[in-house]
């Protein structure tokens, strides 16, 4: 609008630099407070899954399996179904809990937890209990990697956009200021500005 302009003339900043580092500042706590919800659930999932993982890696050190998984497949269903082998029972149910979880961390893209049909399944795929307790423990531990790398992932993220807020980043959206009491040049957040004490140097001087 016209005041908007005239208000704008006042201050020396007629191309309107403050009014968009301010809009970027709202956006960027905006991105923050997206990022932070996101992580805690995700934080939360990861923890369990963890020790989930943890049980069966325990477990399966107690449940014996040959080299070949093919073979153990067949091996561990003859000793479930028809054998009742406790340990077996105990072993397949934590592995299921830990495919179940996992799979709420490793394909939700939002921390909402939410995991499809398909994505426990290409974790049961992986983490199978005919897998020899070599493989088994190996796969689990790339699990663990990747659960990890989101919750750091999550945590730059973070700390990339408080960075920017704060002013340690390109986009953080400061604007640079000459102090006219004593003519000090240097960096402000737009939320600080007030055109009694400050000249804009992206404005016109004043």
């Amino acid at each position: 609008s016209n005041r908007a302009a005239e208000i704008r003339r006042e201050r020396g900043d007629e191309a309107g630099s403050l009014l968009l580092a301010q809009m970027a500042q709202k956006a960027n706590q905006t991105e923050l407070n997206r990022i932070q919800a996101q992580r805690g659930p995700m934080l939360a999932f990861a923890n369990t899954a963890e020790k989930n993982l943890e049980l069966a890696l325990q477990l399966s050190d107690g449940v014996a399996r040959e080299q070949y998984p093919a073979f153990n497949k067949w091996l561990l269903s003859g000793q479930l179904r028809w054998a009742g082998d406790p340990k077996v029972a105990a072993f397949a149910a934590a592995t299921r809990t830990a495919i179940n979880e996992t799979a709420k961390v490793t394909n939700s893209a939002t921390g909402g937890g939410v995991s499809t049909d398909t994505a426990r399944r290409e974790i049961e795929d992986m983490l199978s209990t005919a897998l020899n307790p070599e493989q088994f423990r190996d796969v689990a531990r790339v699990l663990r990697t990747d659960m990890q790398n989101r919750i750091r992932g999550y945590d730059q993220q973070i700390g990339a956009t408080k960075a920017a807020i704060s002013g340690g980043g390109a986009a953080a959206g400061t604007i640079r200021v000459k102090r006219k009491s004593d003519g000090q040049t240097g960096t402000i957040d737009p939320k600080d500005f007030d055109p009694r004490c400050f000249v804009d140097f992206t404005g016109d001087w004043r």
